[in-house]
């Protein structure tokens, strides 16, 4: 109970801040121009949740370990060697929290978007 409350009050937060986009960017005050903020928003949410997912998945994890193969058979010294194989990979980097915040917060404000694009056309 205690996510939902968490996530709905960021959700209501992000309204707010498209509201206040709104205002601000906007130059005539119709529903069709909040409802495009509220796309630029909710898209943009959307898209690094979708790229926080796809670091989560293991992606870049398989291009690091083979830059950092290449990279020991070039080096003559193994010191620097060790320090870049100590590093972690991208995937262990991130949080499932932080890449469901931003999908759950993108895919709310796409669907308060075509709530409101039903509430339009009707």
């Amino acid at each position: 109970m205690h996510v939902y409350i968490k996530q709905g009050t960021y959700f209501l937060i992000n309204v707010l801040l498209c509201t206040i986009l709104f205002f601000i960017f906007s130059e005539s005050i119709t529903l069709v121009g909040f409802i495009d903020t509220i796309f630029y928003i909710g898209l943009l949410y959307f898209c690094i949740g979708l790229l926080w997912l796809v670091i989560r998945g293991q992606f870049f994890d398989v291009m690091v370990f083979s830059f950092r193969r290449v990279t020991s058979k070039m080096s003559k010294s193994k010191a620097w060697m060790e320090r870049f194989e100590e590093k972690k990979l991208p995937s262990e980097l991130t949080e499932k929290k932080t890449m469901q915040f931003f999908l759950i917060q993108g895919l709310l404000l796409l669907l308060l978007m075509l709530l409101l694009f039903i509430i339009y056309y009707s």
